[in-house]
C-alpha cells in the first residue's frame, strides 16, 4: 500500500485526498461522502478482494465521475497487450487507462458514460450513454452500451456486445484478420471501427487524414483527435439490462467484412449516413461466406492477406464479395 501512495506523491504531494479517511468504491461514492476536490487523484476500492486503484475524480453539482481513460499528448503508448489493458497503465494525471478489470467491477452497478472529444482546433463535443457496462474476463470484457445523447454522434453503439481485443488476443468480428494489429491499440473492435479512442495519437500536422488514430468517425473522419476523456458515474434509477438503442441503428463501420462503404469526405457527408441509420436502412455492400468450423481461418497470424496497411488503395475479395476502399492515411 505504501508504494501506491508513493506513486501519487511523486506526481503531486497534495493530490491524495482520501488517504486514511474512507474507502470509496468510485468517485460517486466519494461524492456521497462529501468530496468535492475535482481533478484530484483518489484511491478507489473497486473490488474488496483486489488492490485499490488510483483514479481522477471529476465532480459536478450532482455527481462524481470516475475517469477511466484519457488521451492528451501521445506520451503513453496505447498499443499494449492483454495483461496491461486488463490491469491498467499510464499516469492518473496524464494519459491513462484504468484497466478492464476495474471497469468491470465499477460497472457492476448501473453506470452511464460520458466521452469528451477535442480536436486540434480546440473544438469540443461530447457523446453520452445512459447505460454502460462491461462483462468479466471470461466474457472477454464484452461491452454493453446504449442510450446515446450528445453532439459528437453515436460511434460507440457499433461496438456493442463486442469483446475486447489487443494485439496479442483477438476477439473482434473481422474473422480473417486482427483489428488490434491493424489499428495499433486495444478496443472493443467489431469489424473493425466506428470509434477507437485507444488508437495511435497524432499531432496537429498529422491528424488529418488519419484513419488509424484516436478515432470517432461520427464527428470527423478521417481524423485523429487531440484530447479524449472517458468518464463514468453510477445511478440507481437506470435499468440493469442493456440493449442496443434500436431507434438509432449503427453504421457497419470501416473495414467491416460485410460492408465497406467509401469513406465520407467530411463530417457533412457522414450526416447522410446517419440519416439512413435513422430510417433503419442498413445496406450491405456484400455478403461474404463465413467459413465453416472445419475450414475456419486461423486468426493467430494477425495479418489478413486481403488487406494491406500501406498507402493508397486497399482491396479484398471473397467468393461472393468484393469491395474497395481508399486508405487516406
Amino acid at each position: 500500500m505504501d508504494e501506491l501512495y508513493d506513486i501519487i506523491r511523486d506526481v503531486s504531494p497534495d493530490l491524495l485526498t482520501n488517504h486514511d479517511s474512507f474507502k470509496a468504491e468510485d468517485c460517486q461514492d466519494a461524492f456521497d461522502h462529501g468530496e468535492r476536490n475535482s481533478g484530484a487523484v483518489y484511491t478507489l476500492y473497486t473490488d474488496p478482494e483486489s488492490a485499490p486503484v488510483l483514479a481522477v475524480c471529476q465532480f459536478d453539482d450532482q455527481s462524481g465521475w470516475t475517469l477511466i481513460q484519457r488521451r492528451l499528448d501521445g506520451t503513453i503508448d496505447f498499443n499494449r497487450g492483454w495483461d496491461e489493458y486488463a490491469h491498467g497503465f499510464g499516469n492518473p494525471k496524464g494519459e491513462y487507462w484504468i484497466g478492464l478489470e476495474n471497469i468491470f467491477h465499477l460497472t457492476k452497478k448501473n453506470h452511464r458514460l460520458s466521452i469528451f472529444l477535442e480536436d486540434h482546433e480546440n473544438q469540443s463535443r461530447t457523446a453520452n450513454y445512459s447505460l454502460f457496462q462491461i462483462e468479466n474476463e471470461t466474457s472477454n470484457y464484452q461491452l454493453l452500451v446504449s442510450g446515446y445523447s450528445g453532439d459528437a454522434g453515436n460511434s460507440l453503439s457499433y461496438h456493442h456486445e463486442m469483446g475486447f481485443s489487443t494485439v496479442d488476443y483477438d476477439n473482434d468480428g473481422w474473422y480473417t484478420g486482427s483489428c488490434a494489429f491493424t489499428f495499433q491499440g486495444g478496443w472493443w473492435f467489431n469489424a473493425c471501427v466506428n470509434a477507437n479512442l485507444n488508437g495511435v495519437w497524432h499531432d496537429a500536422n498529422n491528424a488529418r487524414p488519419s484513419t488509424f488514430g484516436v478515432a470517432w468517425f461520427a464527428w470527423k473522419y478521417p481524423y485523429s483527435f487531440k484530447t479524449v476523456y472517458m468518464m463514468i458515474d453510477h445511478h440507481d434509477d437506470v435499468p440493469s439490462v442493456l440493449t442496443v438503442d434500436q431507434t438509432h441503428p449503427v453504421d457497419q463501420g470501416l473495414y467491416n467484412q460485410d460492408h465497406s462503404p467509401d469513406p465520407p469526405d467530411s463530417a457533412r457527408d457522414y450526416d447522410h449516413v446517419f440519416s439512413l441509420m435513422d430510417k433503419a436502412e442498413v445496406v450491405l455492400g456484400c455478403q461474404p461466406t463465413v467459413p465453416s468450423q472445419e475450414a475456419a481461418v486461423d486468426k493467430t497470424s494477425l495479418h489478413d492477406p486481403r488487406f494491406s496497411a500501406s498507402h493508397g488503395t486497399n482491396a479484398w475479395s471473397d467468393d461472393n464479395c468484393s469491395s474497395t476502399i481508399t486508405s487516406l492515411d
